[in-house]
C-alpha cells in the first residue's frame, strides 16, 4: 500500500521473514498478515511515529481469527485494522514467540489492556510460568515482569510494534 515507508534494516527484513516463516511452520497459520510502517527509504523523522527511524521497526496488523480479514481493510485512506475480539490471541501469541526466539527483538509494544488476553492464549498453548514471565510484562493476577518482551505502549490495540536490535553490522 505505502512502499515509501516499507525501508528495513537487512538485518531486520531477514529477522522478520525467517520468524514469519517459523510461525506459520509450526502453528500451520496460513491466514494474512499485515506489515504496516516500517521506516522512510533514507530514515529519519516519521511523523506521528517516535521510533521508525532506522529500519529498525514495525508494525503488524493483529492476526485474525479466519474469515475476519478482508483485502479491502488495506486500502489506503480506508484501513482498518483488526478490532481486539477479531484477533486470533493463539496466532499472535505463537507469532510474538517465534519473534522473540531469533533473539534479535529487543521489544514488542502492545497495550497492557490486551496483555492477560495474550496470556491466557500462552498458558492454553503450554508456556510455563518462566515463559509468561519472560514473555509478558502484565499478568492477569496484577504481577508486572519489566525484563518481558512484550510490554505496554499505550494504543497499541489494534496492531503491535516490533523494535529489533541492531544488526552485527
Amino acid at each position: 500500500r505505502s512502499p515509501n515507508i516499507m525501508w528495513g534494516s537487512s538485518h531486520m527484513i531477514e529477522t522478520l521473514v525467517n520468524a514469519i516463516a517459523r510461525f506459520r511452520q509450526d502453528l500451520t497459520f496460513d491466514h494474512e498478515l499485515v506489515l504496516a510502517d516500517v521506516s522512510r527509504r533514507r530514515g529519519g523523522k516519521f511523523p506521528p511515529h517516535k521510533s521508525h527511524q532506522a529500519g529498525r521497526d514495525v508494525d503488524i496488523w493483529m492476526p485474525t481469527i479466519k474469515g475476519v480479514y478482508q483485502p479491502s481493510h488495506i486500502r489506503e485512506g480506508k484501513e482498518r485494522k483488526p478490532f481486539p475480539e477479531e484477533t486470533d490471541w493463539f496466532a499472535l501469541y505463537g507469532f510474538t514467540k517465534a519473534l522473540g526466539e531469533t533473539g534479535s527483538v529487543e521489544a514488542i509494544f502492545l497495550d497492557e489492556s490486551l496483555h492477560d488476553r495474550v496470556y491466557n492464549a500462552a498458558q492454553l498453548m503450554g508456556a510455563d510460568q518462566e515463559e509468561l514471565e519472560e514473555m509478558i510484562s502484565r499478568h492477569p493476577d496484577g504481577s508486572r515482569h519489566p525484563n518481558a518482551l512484550i510490554t505496554h505502549s499505550p494504543g497499541h490495540t489494534r496492531h503491535f510494534h516490533v523494535r529489533f536490535k541492531c544488526g552485527p553490522n
